[in-house]
C-alpha cells in the first residue's frame, strides 16, 4: 500500500527538520539508487537460467562493496530496532523488497513464478530475472492527423434543429467548399513543383 500524499507531505517537514517522522516511510534516495545499481550488476552478473529468489539476491548484494563514502539518510530513533547492515546500500531484506518493487514497477525486472527441479513434488518459487528492455515491444507512434479541410466550413457541426431540406443544403455547400479547397490546394502542389523543377541544376 502507497502512501498518501498528506503522508509524503509530513514526511518531508519531518526531513527538513532533520527530525525522523514516528510511523512514516522514510526516503532514503540515496540508499534507494545505489542499491539499484549493486541489484543490477549482481543480476548481470549472476543469470541464473531459472532467476534467482530474494535471499539469493540478498546474500550476494551484501558481497558487494558500499561505494566510497556511502552515507544514508536514513535517521533511527532509539524505539525502533538495529538495522542488520546500516553501513550497506541494502541494509535489510525489507529494504530490498522494496528496490526489487521499485525496480519492477520500471520493467527492470520482473517477478516470474518457477518450479525448480525435475523430480515429483518439486516445490513453485517466485524468482527475479532482469528485463531485456530491447525485447519489449516499441511504443506506437503517435500518428498526427492534419485537420480536416471542412471543419471550417461547419464540417461536424449539429445540424439537427435544420429540417430535412435545410440538412441537404448545409451538406451539398460543405461538400463543394471541401471540392474547391482541395482542388485549390493541389493546383498550389503542381505550381510549386514545376517552380522546382525549372529551378533544378541539369545533370
Amino acid at each position: 500500500m502507497r502512501p498518501s500524499r498528506t503522508l509524503l507531505l509530513n514526511l518531508q517537514v519531518f526531513q527538513k527538520a532533520g527530525a525522523p517522522a514516528a510511523g512514516l516511510p522514510q526516503l532514503d534516495r540515496t540508499a534507494l539508487s545505489k542499491g539499484i545499481a549493486i541489484v543490477r550488476k549482481v543480476l548481470k552478473e549472476n543469470p541464473a537460467p531459472h532467476g534467482l529468489r530474494t535471499h539469493e539476491i540478498y546474500a550476494l548484494a551484501l558481497k558487494e562493496q558500499a561505494p566510497e563514502g556511502f552515507k544514508s539518510t536514513l535517521q533511527i530513533t532509539p524505539r525502533q530496532a538495529a538495522l542488520p547492515h546500516p553501513e550497506h546500500p541494502i541494509r535489510s531484506k525489507t529494504f530490498l523488497k522494496e528496490i526489487l518493487q521499485h525496480m519492477q514497477g520500471y520493467k527492470d525486472v520482473k517477478v516470474v513464478r518457477e518450479v525448480q527441479g525435475e523430480e515429483a513434488g518439486a516445490q513453485a518459487a517466485y524468482v527475479w530475472k532482469l528485463v531485456d528492455k530491447s525485447a519489449l515491444p516499441n511504443p506506437q507512434k503517435k500518428i498526427i492527423r492534419e485537420p480536416s479541410v471542412g471543419i471550417p466550413l461547419g464540417l461536424h457541426e449539429d445540424v439537427g434543429h435544420l429540417n430535412k431540406r435545410r440538412q441537404r443544403a448545409r451538406t451539398g455547400k460543405i461538400v463543394r467548399g471541401i471540392l474547391k479547397i482541395k482542388a485549390k490546394q493541389a493546383a498550389e502542389r503542381e505550381a510549386a513543383a514545376a517552380v522546382s523543377a525549372s529551378t533544378a541544376p541539369e545533370s
